[in-house]
């Protein structure tokens, strides 16, 4: 019997990844997981302390790809991180320059460790390099966006 996992055990496992990333500028202020239940982009609107505050939701519905076994299914599904940058915040001499410097050079860590199997329960991987998205700017605050197409072995209820 293969291992299975959950939606729910990923996003803890990408979580923990997350938050252990050392960012290569502004060291000291790290990723961390939003801290209310409001999804980020409400939150975040308006708050200069959303630096490295992210999320991390399913943009796809699962998507069988198989039978693994007597009783387990094989499951796509896209997850998408987003990074919150509030506008107002200093990055260095250059503000803008320096706020994309800073977003750049995150998203290529985040990329690296949503691509990194290690960091998935067992019974779950990354399918392909994850896609990394333009920033956008919302009202006060930039978001990045980075989707990872997430291979899952899940129990079937045979019933």
């Amino acid at each position: 019997m293969a291992t299975t996992t959950t939606l729910e055990a990923i996003r803890d496992s990408l979580i923990t990844a997350l938050r252990a990333i050392t960012p290569a500028s502004l060291a000291q202020e790290k990723f961390d997981r939003s801290p209310t239940r409001t999804p980020l982009r409400s939150w975040a609107t308006g708050d200069s302390s959303c630096l490295r505050k992210f999320e991390i939701v399913p943009t796809s519905t699962p998507e069988p790809v198989g039978v693994h076994g007597a009783s387990e299914t094989r499951l796509h599904q896209e997850l998408t991180v987003t990074i919150a940058y509030p506008a107002s915040f200093v990055y260095g001499d250059q503000d803008i320059d320096d706020m994309r410097d800073v977003i750049d050079a995150d998203a290529r860590k985040v990329r690296d460790a949503l691509f990194t199997g290690a960091n998935y329960p067992a019974g779950a991987e990354p399918v392909s390099e994850p896609i990394v998205g333009l920033p956008d700017e919302g009202e006060g605050v930039w978001f990045q966006e980075i989707t990872v197409l997430v291979q899952r072995l899940e129990s079937m209820t045979l019933g």
